[in-house]
């Protein structure tokens, strides 16, 4: 399956939006973590905290995802691969506490993960090709184009 901008777009600021709603409740939840345990509640606030900044980042690239191909691909391909890092601390620190590992879960996200690196270096380099055009994207914004921003 072909991804487009468009739709990359709205994958990355859904996950971002969700990411930020978890990472806000991750960071309170670790507060009161550390009522129990100071160790392990400053290791989850971190972890909260840096999957909170991945998910706002998420959110801006997929607002600025076409100018983002042309300009800084490899700044999406870092936010993608710091939301993996961060996944697989989660599970590694899921582990060490002895809650709930997922497994299948944690598979899935590096799965994923390499599907949007794949598509989002597709994507980029579709859009060096022809330059001009990116009109046959459905993710293309016409109205964006007629005004010289994107």
């Amino acid at each position: 399956m072909k991804e487009s901008t468009g739709s990359l777009r709205a994958f990355f600021v859904i996950v971002g939006l969700l990411g930020i709603v978890g990472g806000g409740l991750g960071v309170v939840g670790s507060l009161a973590l550390m009522a129990f345990s100071v160790l392990y509640g400053v290791v989850l606030l971190v972890v909260c905290a840096a999957s909170l900044l991945v998910s706002i980042a998420y959110v801006y690239c997929g607002a600025q995802l076409p100018t983002l191909l042309d300009t800084r691909v490899e700044f999406v391909v870092k936010v993608i691969l710091a939301g993996l890092a961060l996944n697989i601390a989660s599970a590694i620190f899921g582990v060490i506490v002895g809650g709930g590992l997922s497994l299948g879960r944690t598979g899935f996200s590096v799965l994923i993960s390499l599907y949007l690196l794949n598509s989002v270096k597709r994507l980029a380099a579709e859009r060096a090709a022809n330059p001009v055009s990116g009109e046959g994207d459905p993710g293309y914004d016409h109205w964006a184009a007629a005004r010289g921003q994107q």
